[in-house]
């Protein structure tokens, strides 16, 4: 037999390699699905459970059945709130990071630049706007300087038998003083116009207020702005401070289950 002939024949069995595989990472909805079926069966078993227990505790023996009850309950529920706590740390770890970095590392500094850069502004808008209230009191002024002189004008003329003429000063005068009033402080300044890209600047009145001392504040002034849930709280911490006396509220004591 040749030596072409032969050849091929010595080689073994072909081996099929095994594929090198990675498992399929588990969706969240998987993980959920799987991490929640024991603990949801536990907790539906408890609540399907309330209907049966007795709605007049009478005698030990059921007062004992539902401190059971209400421990298990309990139990189930820490449980389902620690699965939770865990499968959410490393997506609340991932939350963090991202924060950390556009939050502390890239929205705060440039606040903190923004906050420098516009404290720096101000002080130069604000001269503007003054500058412009000058321009507008003065105006004012001379509308209203112009209209007396129409009306002493009006008077003079009417007091020489001029009706007509007089009746023109009276109107004269009139849109004077409809222009001395229109003649007013805008809401905003002098709007400063950038090159870069547009940009504009101008200062703005509002009206704020700020504490300067807790106890001289004027609560009943403020009384109908407070929320309801504020004062509650408040209430609430003045009770535990020891306050045992509150106008417009009642303290008293009042009985707290607490089972472990």
């Amino acid at each position: 037999m040749s030596d072409v002939a032969l050849k091929g024949h010595n080689k073994g069995p072909k081996i099929n390699k095994p594929r090198n595989t990675k498992p399929k990472k588990e969706t969240l909805d998987q993980l959920l699905a799987r991490r929640s079926a024991d603990i949801t069966k536990k907790a539906q078993d408890v609540i399907d459970g309330v209907d049966r227990m007795p709605e007049i505790i009478e005698d030990d023996a059921k007062a004992d059945m539902a401190t059971g009850y209400i421990s298990q309950i309990k139990k189930i529920a820490k449980e389902a709130d620690n699965t939770r706590i865990e499968i959410n740390a490393p997506y609340l770890n991932a939350t963090n990071k991202i924060n950390a970095l556009f939050n502390a590392g890239i929205r705060d500094p440039l606040n903190r630049a923004t906050k420098t850069a516009e404290d720096r502004l101000l002080p130069y808008t604000t001269m503007k706007e003054a500058q412009a209230e000058e321009v507008a009191r003065l105006a004012r002024v001379k509308a209203q300087e112009e209209a007396d002189k129409a009306a002493e004008e009006a008077e003079r003329l009417a007091a020489a038998n001029k009706p007509f003429a007089a009746q023109e000063a009276l109107i004269k005068s009139e849109k004077k003083v409809e222009e001395a009033f229109k003649v007013g402080r805008a809401p905003t300044g002098p709007t400063i116009r950038s090159s870069f890209g547009g940009a504009t600047a101008s200062t703005k009145k509002e009206w704020t207020g700020e504490v300067e001392n807790v106890l001289e504040l004027d609560l009943n002034s403020l009384r109908m702005l407070i929320p309801a849930d504020a004062l509650e709280r408040a209430v609430k911490a003045f009770v535990k401070a020891g306050g045992r006396k509150l106008a417009g509220a009642r303290i008293f004591e009042k009985s707290k289950l607490n089972v472990r």
